[in-house]
């Protein structure tokens, strides 16, 4: 797999294409967890025997970002937390800011948004320091979701806003996945969007926002930006009421089953809960109580399952309003 010629400081480029062609094959279903964990485990082995920490980094980070989809977010920091030891070891500096990054989106997922923000500042801060645009997009806008939690959504909107002017720039990967990174990133930035909207009480810009991110979803057949975009559109359907438009159901449950069926696809129990939750809120606005109470009960139970405690109870609280 490794050549003598890349830098030990380096990644190998064609490791780097392989396990990106195995994300892409997990992303879209047709690999299973256990076969591209298996694949994975091999060349984490063979890159210890060559004595490559950039490489042996590389793979623990794609490993942490599969536990992430999973919802397995200390197992996923754990694995980012050696890619960052292993990269420090190589003197690649470039990948360091991208494990504060993802190590950041765990802490977010888990809901500890202090030590979120603080992770997204230092990548921010890290990637204007050797100049690399990804990095600094995916910070900022991933500290934008952080807001939204939060409930400060016009402060997230700016963020967003200044994001997604940026996402026409090239980044430095984009020879090896044909920019399907930054895509993958501006389907999320419309997401955020989209909720920021919804929130905000204006569903018309939250409908073409959710539209976009649906698009470029379909466009990018990435299962995990699939479960993004329709579970946002099932959302706006539910605040919109019945909406009549081409290439659109009016049926909001359409777009949450589509969801969980992308989720699902790539075992991504974490995003399966927060659709079942979302979908139970949509089904209580809509009159059917009872079986939006049942979705709340299913969402809470993986929610525990998970070790995600205010989540659960946020569900359990929903649940109960609808009995």
């Amino acid at each position: 797999m490794t050549t003598t010629e890349v830098p030990i400081s380096q990644i190998d480029p064609q490791l780097r294409q392989t396990t990106s062609e195995l994300l892409h094959r997990w992303e879209k279903g047709t690999l299973s967890y256990q076969e591209i964990l298996e694949q994975m485990t091999l060349l984490k082995r063979q890159a210890i025997a060559d004595k490559r920490p950039s490489d042996e980094g590389h793979i623990e980070s794609r490993l942490g970002v599969m536990q992430g989809y999973r919802g397995n977010y200390d197992a996923s920091i754990e694995h980012f937390e050696r890619a960052r030891e292993l990269y420090l070891q190589a003197g690649n500096r470039l990948e360091v800011v991208g494990t504060i990054l993802n190590i950041g989106e765990n802490y977010r997922l888990k809901g500890n948004y202090a030590r979120a923000r603080q992770c997204f500042q230092a990548s921010y801060e890290a990637g204007v320091a050797i100049a690399d645009v990804s990095s600094q997009i995916i910070s900022r806008s991933n500290e934008a979701q952080v807001l939204i939690s939060l409930e400060r959504y016009e402060q997230a909107e700016t963020m967003l806003l200044e994001c997604l002017a940026r996402s026409d720039e090239p980044w430095r990967n984009e020879p090896i996945d044909h920019g399907r990174g930054r895509k993958a990133h501006l389907c999320e930035m419309l997401h955020g969007l989209a909720q920021i909207y919804l929130a905000l009480k204006q569903p018309g810009l939250a409908w073409e926002h959710a539209k976009r991110a649906l698009a470029v979803a379909h466009e990018l057949n990435i299962q995990l930006r699939l479960g993004y975009a329709n579970r946002i559109i099932g959302m706006v359907l539910t605040q919109l009421g019945n909406r009549d438009e081409e290439g659109f159901d009016k049926e909001p449950d359409v777009y949450f089953q589509a969801a969980i069926q992308a989720f699902r696809s790539i075992k991504a129990d974490g995003e399966i809960a927060k659709t079942l939750y979302e979908q139970g809120l949509s089904l209580g606005k809509r009159g059917k109580k009872q079986l939006g109470a049942r979705k709340l009960q299913q969402a809470m139970l993986i929610f525990s399952k998970l070790g995600n405690v205010s989540d659960a109870a946020k569900a359990a609280k929903e649940q109960l309003a609808l009995l």
